[in-house]
């Protein structure tokens, strides 16, 4: 929808430009849900609508498309087809147990489908027992550690 303005309601500028209009995108589902309060998980979005501009080649909206992880910010979201996206999940430096999750596709408007994103803290082993066993498996081992 090409455009113009007025300051008089007589006169409009002689440029017109484009206004790119779209469906409203939604997300479905996250895959995974969760990750690591460290970040860095890469997480498929599913969901319809992501890519509205598929057809028209000269509208590229790739710096104005988000992942956005409530109070932890956003994240660069990379659209594949128009129903799927990735984007990584952020360090969680604040604690949340969980985020609500959004995505923007113009860095001004959001979905808004009460998907949540879930974050734990990574176990870690400090030793396990016995360390050696056969080639032909079946021994159990005992991990000891923390955040199981």
């Amino acid at each position: 929808m090409p455009f113009s303005i007025s300051l008089n309601r007589q006169q409009n500028s002689r440029d017109n430009i484009d206004y790119w209009y779209y469906n409203n995108p939604q997300t479905t589902k996250l895959e995974p849900n969760y990750g690591p309060i460290s970040g860095g998980t890469k997480v498929l979005v599913r969901g319809s609508d992501e890519l509205p501009f598929n057809w028209k080649l000269d509208v590229n909206n790739q710096n104005d498309t988000f992942c956005h992880w409530g109070d932890l910010g956003k994240t660069p979201m990379m659209v594949l087809s128009s129903t799927e996206a990735e984007c990584l999940s952020p360090r969680n430096n604040k604690g949340y147990d969980w985020v609500p999750f959004e995505f923007t596709l113009n860095n001004q408007n959001y979905t808004d489908d009460n998907v949540k994103f879930y974050f734990y803290n990574p176990p870690h082993v400090v030793d396990a027992f016995p360390l050696r066993g056969p080639v032909t498996g079946g021994t159990e081992i005992n991990l000891y550690g923390v955040n199981y």
